[in-house]
């Protein structure tokens, strides 16, 4: 147990970004990745995907959920797909190590999701980046 001492703290209002349109595709780099569980107790990891590449939303992050559904699921081959679209081990017993993921980049298809009032983005598909070993030959 300890104190801290959080008298002098005033709320600051945070750097705002400005939201990405609904169904536009942007490539992302993990820039954080944080296993946990989901509600249902599936293993899970977080992801913080931050825009690269794209002036207009350069520096905008998103969280992405990536969880992990047993053989036999409907949503079974959605962490397969993401782990294929990012370079990350698929398709057989694979150790998931979510510290490798950081650094890895993607493209995603974004949406807008409501939550008590506010709106955020949402990664609602994606798909490997074709020059994300090239960065001297990006397209934009």
């Amino acid at each position: 147990m300890f104190y801290h001492d959080s008298s002098k703290y005033t709320e600051e209002p945070s750097k705002k970004f400005k939201l990405i349109p609904e169904n536009f595709w942007v490539p992302f780099e993990i820039v954080d990745a944080e296993e946990l569980e989901s509600k249902s107790g599936m293993p899970m990891i977080k992801c913080v995907c931050q825009v690269i590449k794209d002036p207009s939303y350069a520096g905008t992050k998103v969280w992405h959920y990536v969880t992990f559904f047993p053989e036999g699921h409907k949503a079974f081959g959605m962490s397969i797909h993401f782990r294929k679209s990012i370079g990350q081990p698929f398709g057989g017993n694979d150790l998931i190590d979510h510290l490798k993921w950081i650094g890895c980049k993607f493209m995603g298809k974004v949406g807008i999701d409501e939550y008590k009032g506010k709106q955020n983005n949402k990664i609602k598909e994606v798909s490997p980046i074709p020059w994300a070993e090239k960065e001297d030959e990006i397209p934009f």
